[in-house]
């Protein structure tokens, strides 16, 4: 239990538990064991919110007799509109995290171009290339990359990674092997970044918006 919950840091508030068979328990007991599972599991919380529990009778059997049939009714209701719940919010968080891959794509892009368009500027005709990639990746400070950055683009100093990330990336692609970003626009087909921008502004969101459109016009089916 200890391994699972320690997988499941962060997102605790995704945590459902059921308790099936509720039935064949009396309610005082049925109260007992909702009472020690949740104390059990206390320690391996790292949220004071308790994670939400279902007790439910999930069999074609019918209840058995005396038991809480009103309770067991209600909370596989809300088990079931729960479980529809998060089947409808898969779509909006796939596209939350396809938006967040975006971003960071364009942000590497922007950065990379920045740090290369820092080279041409410092790099003369009689320099050694590698010297002058070298210094400004060992010492961006100098040049104002990120502050350059942040205030000519929409990018946000704290959505980029740090430095040193970045000098272990040069190591591997050398600087003054990329091309500039300006190369891969065309007069007719435009900038794919500039494409990639108004996917991340617009076209992504709209697509949660549609999508919840669709949901609130559908039929509701009932439950029986």
């Amino acid at each position: 239990m200890e391994a699972i919950f320690d997988q499941l840091k962060g997102r605790e508030n995704q945590v459902r538990i059921l308790l099936n068979k509720a039935d064949t328990v009396k309610p005082q007991e049925l109260m007992k064991v909702q009472g020690t599972l949740l104390w059990n599991l206390s320690p391996e919380l790292s949220t004071s919110e308790a994670p939400t529990v279902f007790v439910g009778s999930f069999w074609s059997r019918p209840y058995v007799p005396g038991s809480p049939t009103t309770l067991l009714n209600a909370q596989e209701e809300a088990f079931l509109e729960d479980l529809d719940d998060a089947l409808d919010s898969r779509v909006a968080t796939k596209v939350a995290l396809a938006r967040r891959h975006a971003v960071r794509v364009r942000n590497h892009a922007k950065m990379v171009d920045c740090y290369l368009t820092t080279y041409y500027n410092h790099k003369s005709f009689f320099s050694n290339k590698k010297k002058v990639a070298d210094d400004i990746i060992d010492n961006p400070q100098n040049y104002h990359i990120y502050e350059g950055l942040s205030t000519l683009t929409n990018v946000s100093r704290y959505d980029l990674p740090d430095p040193d990330i970045y000098r272990e990336f040069f190591k591997l692609h050398p600087l003054f092997d990329f091309k500039p970003l300006a190369s891969t626009c065309s007069y007719f087909k435009g900038c794919p970044l500039d494409k990639l921008d108004i996917v991340i502004a617009y076209d992504l969101p709209e697509l949660v918006g549609k999508y919840h459109k669709l949901l609130e016009n559908r039929p509701i089916v009932g439950r029986k």
